[in-house]
């Protein structure tokens, strides 16, 4: 993903290989991907020795870390500091997206057997059996970091030595593991969808060859929609979760614009119509609902492109591409084969071609639902906003999270992290940074002044006396405790990694508390307070590092997240105003499509959290909000446009309600079981951030489509009768007047 600013914009001069954002106070994108300590590329750290007795932690380096381990009191450190062979460049699509590129090969290491013996204190455990070492990539280095070689590399090394287990981990590494194990997941995710749609479909139509044809339209217009994407990832970013979300987006949405489509041309069939006016009349009336659709889900993905938080626009760009192709589909190639074959498109079957909305078990379920909703109106209302209300508090009072460690699946990187947490602390994994460029007379050809060095050392103590603090790494104490002018001379290699050479100050803060909880925002507030009082004398500072960076994260979410429910909700108003000719069938369907993701997040929320004591992340209700404001649509209009035919056609709005609910209901449930069951699969990943998306998804859609659709939409329809098209004129003169009081 782009992201802005990043680590040349805090320390200009230094340039990284990798794109790493930084919370310093710029405006930017903020992002998921790692936050940037403001390490210095072409130097990272290594770690060997004992800990010190004061608790001290290892500097965190934004270059992957490999972390061996050795049985207590076993290990031996060689002769000679390991060498870090250049690994073969990949072309392959990587965790950024499509684009293909050669990974970026590792220049070398900074092994703990040339560091000092200040430096090698830091980077062993107390018991000696975990060791650290840091390693560099070049500045200039095209494409993400070659992860998969430096593992090969380091395995390779350890290769012989019994008991030794190696792994490489750092946030770059965590991204590659995880974009990794989703993409593996894909080859199972998609087959068992296809299974659940193919079983579905048999069942909906009762005939094998709609079934095959539906799924071969649909795989005819995603294999188009997958060629688009690549060609999109060649000009903008994609990552590998945009993929994997939208290729099962468009899967339910293609078999759902197919069978409204198909379902219709069997009504008109058993209406008397031959099948090729048929074919147009289901064309003509069902395009209608799926144009409309259409056009909420173009203003929902479109609504994306305005957030600032990094990895939404994708999403965006990929719906907007997307879903217009699978529709373009439905609309062209499913009409076709009804002409072409007629009532033999629903052969291989059994029945296929019988009225099966008001025949059987189903329809008779139907219409007990509908007259249910209808003499019981005003209490399936209350009780749905009963049930809505403590999950709409369990969701307010939930917190999320952005921990790219509780989000990450189990791989070599999350365990190899683990491993450095458990051993110095997640603080130590994931420090603050405070930064900025030093203050007139502080920093003189690269290093610090006499003057400078008093002013650094003041402001680390000031730093370190801040509640919350645990520890402060800077250019007077760069391994937490302070260094003599004799140390200082002899590591001057060591402090340029607080000392930039235009000048540029670091310091690193590692706090008390877990860097995504409470209390870690609490304590970067009143660090906040520290730096503006205190850095006078050292330069202009800001802080950043993971704690702010997830702060600023979680603010543009929560920014993006109204802005896209305003923008997408006035959209789709106004274009259900003028398309349906009421006021109050807008209002009422955003409502329920908000109720349906209260529900779901709510649902998740319990499942996952309070179940399974996992993180939620903190993008599920924006992701939900994104996708079912266009896709739940569909089953909204489909079900509104029946009600107001029938009214047209004379009904009262009693009766067409209650028969558009068994017109509509089989196909409606069978629609929302397709897409629940394409997204749901996503919960089969070995992500954790994709089974959330597919349980919330699921579980919305499915919500939507059958209680929500079935019961709480034609009880309100009940409710307000008449005024369900009720549409206020603006220019009512006395005529019009006259006739309403007729």
């Amino acid at each position: 993903m782009p992201t802005a600013p990043h680590c040349a914009d805090c320390w200009p001069g230094w340039t990284p290989a990798w794109p790493s954002p930084c919370a310093a106070a710029r405006s930017g994108a903020p992002s998921r991907r790692s936050p940037c300590t403001g390490t210095r590329p072409p130097r990272c750290w290594a770690v060997c020795g004992s800990r010190p007795a004061t608790g001290a932690t290892p500097p965190r380096s934004a270059a992957p870390t490999w972390t061996p381990r050795w049985p207590p009191g076993a290990y031996r450190p060689p002769s000679h500091p390991p060498r870090v062979r250049r690994s073969r460049p990949l072309r392959a699509r990587n965790s950024r997206g499509w684009q293909a590129s050669s990974p970026s090969p590792p220049t070398g290491a900074t092994s703990p057997w040339t560091s000092p013996g200040g430096a090698a204190a830091r980077l062993l455990s107390e018991d000696g059996g975990t060791a650290l070492v840091s390693v560099a990539y070049a500045a200039d280095g095209h494409g993400d970091p070659d992860v998969e070689g430096l593992r090969t590399t380091v395995r390779d090394l350890a290769d012989g030595r019994d008991g030794v287990t190696v792994h490489v981990t750092g946030e770059l590494a965590l991204i590659h593991d995880t974009y990794a194990k989703a993409e593996a997941d894909n080859a199972l995710m998609e087959s068992v969808a296809y299974v659940i749609i193919f079983v579905i479909l048999l069942v909906f139509f009762r005939a094998l060859v709609p079934a095959i044809l539906t799924l071969a339209v649909v795989g005819l217009s995603m294999s188009v929609s997958q060629a688009a994407l690549y060609g999109l990832g060649q000009q903008v970013t994609l990552t590998q979760f945009t993929v994997t979300i939208m290729q099962f987006v468009m899967l339910g949405a293609g078999v759902d614009y197919s069978m409204l489509l198909s379902s219709r041309y069997r009504q008109e069939r058993l209406a008397g119509r031959p099948p090729r006016e048929a074919a147009v009349h289901a064309t003509v009336h069902a395009g209608e609902s799926m144009l409309l659709a259409a056009v909420a889900v173009a203003l929902a993905f479109g609504a994306t492109l305005l957030s600032p938080v990094d990895w939404i626009p994708p999403l965006g760009y990929g719906g907007l591409l997307g879903i217009p192709i699978v529709l373009a589909a439905a609309l062209t190639l499913t009409p076709c084969l009804l002409v072409l074959l007629g009532d033999r498109f629903f052969a291989l079957g059994r029945g296929a071609l019988t009225d099966l909305e008001h025949e059987g078990a189903m329809g008779r379920h139907l219409l007990r639902t509908a007259h249910f909703a209808r003499r019981r109106k005003v209490a399936i209302v209350v009780v749905f906003l009963l049930v809505t209300a403590p999950l709409a508090l369990l969701v307010a009072g939930n917190r999320s999270t952005s921990d790219p460690v509780a989000l990450s699946p189990v791989t070599d990187a999350r365990k190899g992290f683990e491993t450095l947490a458990g051993e110095w602390g997640d603080s130590a994994a994931l420090p603050t940074t405070v930064l900025g460029p030093a203050a007139p007379g502080v920093v003189r050809d690269g290093a610090l002044t006499d003057e400078g060095r008093a002013a650094v050392a003041r402001f680390t103590e000031r730093i370190a006396a801040t509640d919350g603090v645990a520890l402060v790494d800077s250019a007077t104490q760069p391994f937490g405790t302070p260094w003599t002018g004799e140390q200082a001379a002899a590591g001057q290699a060591f402090l340029s990694d607080h000392v930039a050479p235009d000048g540029t100050l670091r310091f690193v803060v590692v706090l008390a508390d877990d860097p995504y909880s409470a209390a870690a925002a609490d304590t970067l507030d009143r660090l906040r307070g520290t730096v503006r009082e205190a850095d006078a004398g050292v330069g202009e500072l800001v802080v950043g590092g993971a704690t702010e960076v997830d702060l600023q994260y979680g603010a543009a979410l929560r920014s993006s997240f109204w802005q896209m429910v305003a923008l997408v909700s006035i959209g789709v108003f106004v274009m259900l105003v003028i398309t349906l000719r009421s006021l109050f069938v807008p209002v009422r369907l955003i409502a329920t499509i908000m109720l349906s993701n209260v529900w779901a997040i709510g649902l998740t929320v319990l499942v996952f959290h309070h179940w399974r004591g996992e993180a939620v992340i903190d993008d599920l209700p924006i992701f939900l909000t994104v996708l079912m404001m266009g896709l739940g649509m569909d089953y909204e209009i489909f079900l509104v446009t029946r009600v107001r035919d029938l009214a047209r056609a004379g009904a009262s709005q009693e009766e067409a309600t209650v028969n558009a609910v068994v017109d509509t209901g089989r196909v409606i449930n069978a629609a929302g079981l397709v897409m629940a069951g394409s997204l749901g699969t996503m919960a089969l990943s070995s992500t954790l951030m994709l089974q959330e998306y597919g349980a919330g998804l699921g579980l919305a859609v499915l919500l939507d489509a059958t209680v929500i659709r079935m019961l709480f939409v034609p009880a309100t329809l009940l409710l307000l009768g008449r005024y369900n098209w009720w549409l206020p004129s603006l220019r009512r003169g006395r005529g019009h007047r006259k006739a309403d009081a007729r």
